[in-house]
């Protein structure tokens, strides 16, 4: 009677050791206030260390500061030379740590949304997918941030990532973690100028008088014009 059972246990290894090869990111670990970051499984060495970096960009928001309502390509990028798989977790919080905005997914190859329950608050993640991190020296992770509601104020990215050397198990990976603020664009209309401080009169004949007003908080520049009937003088003052 032949035994099949000595071929089947390294079958079910071989199974076991292919599926963790990489796997599917994690929500919870970007390093904001009440969460760990990926040096809680990854933790062969110190994080932000090795050489390696994580940066965010964006598309379309100058200075960083964002317009309520509004969408914006964002860029989360992982990189260590040498290493031949990233894995990346990105959330975005408001001062008082909820969710800040809204995320959309525009690359299904590589990311997707998954959330984590910190102080009872279940906070939306942008994580890897299994492999979708598979790139040699760095990886560019992309997705749409729409921005919240009109007087949410600052908000801030929190992100995490990883540069993994892909040999099936959590050791030797390098994490690198950052966040970035964002403030709201706000625009205020200047307050009217005051009254002109200056001599009204006995002003015939001299070519040089000092006038002043007080400053406008947010005006940028002044201009100066006379409402005597056919005079054409006119000056603008920078500040």
């Amino acid at each position: 009677m032949k035994k099949y059972i000595p071929y089947a246990l390294p079958l079910v290894i071989i199974l076991m050791t292919s599926s963790i090869l990489s796997d599917n990111g994690k929500a919870g670990k970007t390093n904001s206030p009440g969460e760990s970051n990926c040096t809680s499984c990854h933790g062969d060495f110190t994080a932000n260390t090795g050489g390696g970096s994580i940066t965010i960009t964006n598309t379309g928001m100058t200075n960083w500061q964002y317009t309520p309502g509004q969408t914006y390509p964002i860029t989360v990028t992982v990189a260590k030379a040498g290493m031949p798989l990233f894995g990346v977790d990105v959330e975005c919080l408001t001062a008082t740590n909820g969710n800040a905005g809204t995320f959309t997914i525009t690359n299904t190859a590589s990311t997707r949304l998954l959330s984590a329950t910190v102080s009872g608050v279940s906070r939306v993640n942008v994580t890897h997918k299994t492999n979708g991190g598979l790139s040699a020296n760095s990886k560019a992770f992309t997705f749409n941030w729409t921005a919240p509601a009109a007087g949410t104020g600052p908000v801030k990215f929190y992100f995490s990532g990883i540069a993994a050397d892909n040999d099936g198990g959590e050791g030797g990976d390098y994490v690198y973690f950052a966040n970035k603020t964002v403030t709201e664009l706000t625009c205020t209309t200047p307050q009217h100028p005051g009254a002109i401080a200056g001599s009204a009169s006995n002003n015939c004949g001299i070519s040089t008088k000092t006038y002043s007003v007080a400053a406008v908080s947010g005006a940028t520049s002044y201009v100066w014009r006379t409402d005597i009937v056919g005079a054409t003088l006119m000056e603008q003052q920078e500040l």
